[in-house]
């Protein structure tokens, strides 16, 4: 194989990863060769690719891509320091507006701190800004409609990025591992927080989202660990999984009013709220969806709700007043464990099955303590019970439905409690 062909072939290859998919590739290297225009501006060499219509995009210099860095990684440009990407340019006695950014074209650049990008700008290419890792700030300008997957990818350093007024889309993982971007606003027009998109962000203490926003990916603000407050839209029904957990500094949140549905371990880890209103139109709870959830005090399960799964209250130490449905039916295993502040619970006539440790109160070590708690049960019929669900039973209080003591004095479990107080409900 000629030098010129391996040349071509590494090209193909590398213009693959940047859109991810290697069938998606267009026209060869030599072609894309005798596209390349470029001018020196501020003492740089400056690289566009001709779009035929009379406008440029600012790209990476296609004829020699590979640049071997010092950590042996590709870099595909040699832009350095601060660059301003000009809205015309004059080439050969021809100007051409620059209106785009195109895929890769900064990628894996580890000198670049800042880019200026003109108002002309109306398209930016997947994986544009993808590691560049001691890029600072970028503004994009307001003529851009989306944002690609992977456009932000790994900029590390990245502390201020200003959105347009609007956006259509923001794509999968665009801002992934920004752990240094402290604030950011989501324009109107964005309907989807995608998968993992804040995940991560350990310095973000300001976060806005629009209005337009309808649905919202698995693990959206994991380890958002320094938001403060946060307001999910009106038309999100569904928090999936891992949401929010970890973000251990969210003093407010604010719910949807359709919210249908919150995933396992929706809120898990957000120990410094202390009040959360879960909307009417809630149905569906996920296993530990609030477990360690330590300074929340009060919670009201909205009626429809049929389950408290597994481990959804586990460790909530603050928890001392809950209010369950008429709908439900079932209490998972260590549903409320460790809910050392609980002294009364009332289980509605409704409930068929309760978990095993459902009620167990642990220490902060995981070892059995004691509380005062009373278990008020409705039901004229004992629920199931799948394996002790209190510890230390046999120096307990229950109280249930009057003249129901002989049935539940011969049943499992519930004939273990040191007392059982009957009582008109």
């Amino acid at each position: 194989m000629n030098m010129r062909k391996i040349i071509g072939f590494s090209l193909l290859l590398l213009l693959a990863a940047c859109s991810g998919k290697e069938d998606t590739v267009k026209g060869n290297p030599d072609l894309l060769a005798t596209n390349m225009l470029t001018t020196e501006i501020g003492g740089q060499t400056l690289f566009f690719l001709d779009n035929h219509d009379g406008t440029v995009s600012i790209t990476y210099d296609q004829r020699n891509p590979m640049h071997m860095s010092k950590d042996n990684k590709f870099v595909l440009t040699d832009y350095v320091g601060e660059i301003e990407v000009p809205s015309s340019v004059t080439i050969d006695e021809k100007t051409y507006q620059v209106t785009g950014v195109t895929e890769c074209a900064f990628k894996n650049n580890t000198t670049l701190t800042k880019v200026v990008l003109p108002e002309t700008v109306t398209s930016i290419g997947l994986r544009a800004f993808d590691n560049c890792l001691l890029l600072e700030e970028l503004s994009v300008p307001e003529g851009v409609s989306e944002i690609p997957d992977y456009c932000f990818n790994g900029c590390k350093a990245l502390r201020q990025l200003d959105l347009p007024s609007h956006l259509d889309r923001i794509g999968e993982k665009a801002f992934k591992s920004c752990t240094k971007l402290e604030a950011l606003e989501i324009p109107e027009g964005v309907t989807t927080i995608e998968e993992e998109m804040f995940k991560g962000f350990s310095a973000m203490t300001s976060l806005t989202l629009p209005s337009t926003v309808t649905q919202v990916g698995r693990q959206a603000f994991y380890g958002c660990n320094l938001l403060t407050e946060l307001t999910i839209p009106d038309g999100v029904t569904v928090l999936p999984d891992s949401c929010l957990y970890g973000c251990n500094r969210l003093t407010e949140l604010t719910l949807p009013g359709g919210l249908t549905s919150v995933g396992i371990h929706c809120f898990r880890g957000c120990s410094s709220l202390t009040e959360l209103a879960l909307p009417a139109t809630l149905r569906q709870i996920g296993r530990q969806a609030f477990y360690g959830c330590s300074r929340l005090t009060a919670i009201e399960v909205p009626e429809g709700v049929t389950e408290i799964p597994d481990s959804a209250f586990a460790a909530c130490g603050a928890l001392v007043d809950v209010t369950l449905p008429e709908t439900l039916t079932k209490l998972g295993e260590g549903a409320f464990a460790s809910c050392r502040s609980l002294y009364d619970i009332v289980l509605p006539a409704s409930v068929k099955e309760i978990g095993a440790k459902c009620f167990f109160s642990l220490d902060s070590n995981g070892n059995p303590n004691w509380n005062n708690l009373v278990v008020n049960v409705k039901s004229e019929t004992p629920p199931t019970v799948t394996g002790s669900f209190v510890n230390q039973i046999r120096r307990r209080r229950v109280v249930i439905p009057r003249g129901t003591r002989d049935v539940y004095m011969q049943t499992d479990y519930w004939n273990e409690f040191f007392e059982a107080m009957e009582t008109n409900y």
